[in-house]
This record gives C-alpha cells, sequence and structure tokens, in this order.
C-alpha cells in the first residue's frame, strides 16, 4: 500500500496512475514536467518487488532516452520482471513484461536483445493491438540501429497502421483487452520517436479525450 496526497493506494492503482501521468504529460509536450515525474516515480518504485508495478515503471522511464545513471537503477527492476516470466505468470502479463525488458535494452544499445525481447513479445499472441503497436514500433528502432532498414521499415508501418486506426478519429477510454486509452498514447509516443530515428517526419494524431 502506498500513502499519496493522503490517499491510500494499492500498487496496482499507483502504478496504474504513473502510466496515465507518463502518457499525459508527453502527451501535451511537457518535457521537463515528465523528466521531473521519471525521477521521483523511480525514487518511489524502484524498489518494488511486484512484477506488474516493476515492468510498469521500466516502461513509464524509459518513454525518453535515458542515462547510464538512470538505466542502472532500473536494472534490478529488470531482473524482477525477467525471473517472473514463467508458465505460471498470467498469460495477459506476458508481453507486457517483454515490451518493458525490450525498451530497457534498447535504450541500453543492445539492439540485439531488444529485437530478442520484441520478438518473445509477438510469439505470446496475446490479442491486444495497443501492446502490438508498442512492441512493433520498439523493433523498428532496434533493428534500424543494427542497419536491417527493411525490417524496420516494415515494423514502423504495422505499428502507425494500427494507431492511426485507433486514434485517427479520436480517442475513448479503451479496454483491458485492447488497450486502454494511456496505452495508446504510450504506443504512439515511441512509433513517433521510431519515425523520427527513421529519417520520417511524425505527424500529428487525435489527441486523449478529455
Amino acid at each position: 500500500m502506498l500513502l499519496r496526497a493522503g490517499k491510500v493506494e494499492t500498487l496496482e492503482q499507483a502504478t496504474l496512475d504513473d502510466t496515465r501521468a507518463a502518457a499525459s504529460l508527453l502527451a501535451e509536450g511537457d518535457a521537463a514536467g515528465y523528466e521531473r515525474y521519471r525521477r521521483d516515480a523511480l525514487a518511489r518504485f524502484q524498489d518494488a518487488t511486484d512484477s506488474t508495478a516493476a515492468e510498469r515503471t521500466i516502461k513509464n522511464v524509459l518513454l525518453r532516452p535515458a542515462d547510464k545513471g538512470l538505466l542502472d537503477q532500473l536494472r534490478p527492476l529488470t531482473l524482477i520482471v525477467s525471473n517472473s516470466i514463467t508458465p505460471a505468470e498470467a498469460k495477459w502479463k506476458l508481453p507486457w513484461h517483454a515490451i518493458s525488458l525490450a525498451l530497457f535494452e534498447y535504450r541500453g544499445g543492445r539492439n540485439e536483445e531488444a529485437v530478442r525481447w520484441a520478438q518473445r513479445c509477438l510469439e505470446y499472441r496475446v490479442n491486444n493491438t495497443a501492446c502490438d503497436a508498442t512492441i512493433r514500433a520498439i523493433l523498428a528502432m532496434a533493428y534500424s540501429q543494427l542497419g536491417q532498414i527493411g525490417d524496420a521499415r516494415a515494423e514502423l508501418d504495422q505499428s502507425r497502421q494500427r494507431i492511426e486506426a485507433r486514434l485517427g478519429t479520436g480517442l475513448d477510454a479503451g479496454n483491458g483487452a485492447q488497450g486502454y486509452w494511456f496505452d495508446w498514447v504510450l504506443a504512439r509516443i515511441l512509433m513517433r520517436e521510431a519515425q523520427t530515428v527513421l529519417g520520417e517526419t511524425p505527424h500529428s494524431l487525435a489527441k486523449p479525450a478529455e
């Protein structure tokens, strides 16, 4: 249990609140606010032992490139996440765990490892299109760094198609099966970064509903 602004929250609630905060700050272009947020989030959750809290913290903190110090602080959380990937883990959690590990490896410049985790994510075949769009954006960036430009563009195209289909006409609250609004916003953030990595000009899509 955590206490925030006089309110008791579970880890589940707190990390979901953090995901919403990360999505909102970057969607609004508040880079300075996001930097403050991710340092605070890491300070609060760096000792987490719950795999879902660890996974969300890694992902939320790494939506923008990070320095070595930040990555080193995150490493213990990656061990919790990787050790949780067992047959006993809930099936829906596995691709999200793999996303966070792929993103961590990509931010650390270990692109082959990022590709390995991304491919593992896709192999789980959980039918969540926000999850799929997110991992393909990360895979596009890793492939680009490895010089596999054709593969990178193919993955970026698939990520973009899913995001444009979902966000092109607006964004509602969403659901756990296909992705909540913040899942789609995070996918768009990484897809736009992938566009930049591949030399494209990111274009605007619908903002989240108020």
